[in-house]
């Protein structure tokens, strides 16, 4: 950090979100940890840019589907869709902000939730680490509603 001004703002943000991996050095009154290279800024409800979409192999195994990972298949969901359209359109959805059909937020774990009503797609992930899923949830609106519930 720059200056003992921006360590204070960083660390308000943290304790807002209830993060305590990072801690206040008794003796420096610096904070300690390595929130200079993990730190990602997360919008509940805003835009989130994210470094990457799908990891190659969880796009894989969501597309395919992966029986030992109990990792159902996704591809019956979107007909007309290529993996790679798949993968376009998880991504454009996790980035938009809410608002126009898209309901959304920010879960516990530092992960975003999009869930667009219009096409009924949900999609989860963290900006730093990547999508973790994308699916067209059978409860719908319910779905997204219970997840949020739990999770916020």
């Amino acid at each position: 950090m720059t200056n003992d001004g921006d360590n204070d703002i960083l660390k308000s943000s943290l304790e807002a979100r209830g993060n305590n991996r990072y801690k206040q050095n008794p003796k420096t009154g610096k904070l300690e940890g390595s929130y200079q290279s993990d730190y990602v800024e997360i919008s509940a409800a805003g835009v989130n840019k994210f470094k990457k979409g799908f990891s190659d192999e969880n796009l894989r195994n969501h597309w395919y589907g992966n029986t030992e990972k109990k990792i159902h298949s996704h591809i019956d969901e979107y007909p007309g869709f290529t993996m790679k359209q798949y993968a376009q359109r998880a991504l454009e959805l996790i980035q938009a902000p809410v608002g126009n059909g898209v309901l959304g937020y920010e879960s516990k774990d530092n992960k975003i939730v999009r869930y667009d009503t219009k096409t009924n797609d949900y999609v989860k992930g963290n900006p730093k680490t990547g999508i973790a899923t994308m699916f067209k949830p059978k409860a719908g609106k319910r779905y997204f509603d219970g997840r949020k519930l739990k999770e916020e």
